[in-house]
């Protein structure tokens, strides 16, 4: 996954320094990861991220997957879609 996107962006300038490293320092991490180990290591991050004490509103996570959607491919998007759908039925 290509991060350059997250790095300076202009669309993000409103979202606080310690959320946006949080999701650098996650998608850094995540670069080797398969599809399949996406949705436990999310979990993962989010759960580490509440420990952390941060958190994003609805109109933080709208922002950031609008602007991750258009760089993935069209089977890419269907699986965030899948994940978005679980994560939401789990209440994250």
């Amino acid at each position: 996954m290509d991060i350059s996107y997250l790095k300076n962006n202009p669309a993000l300038a409103n979202i606080d320094a310690t959320k946006l490293g949080f999701l650098i320092d996650f998608a850094n991490n995540q670069t080797n990861a398969s599809n399949r180990d996406l949705l436990p290591l999310l979990l993962a991050a989010s759960s580490s991220a509440r420990q952390k004490g941060i958190t994003f509103s609805d109109a933080e996570k709208e922002q950031i997957i609008n602007l991750i959607r258009p760089t993935l491919s069209s089977s890419e998007q269907a699986k965030l879609d899948k994940m978005l759908a679980l994560l939401k039925k789990q209440g994250h």
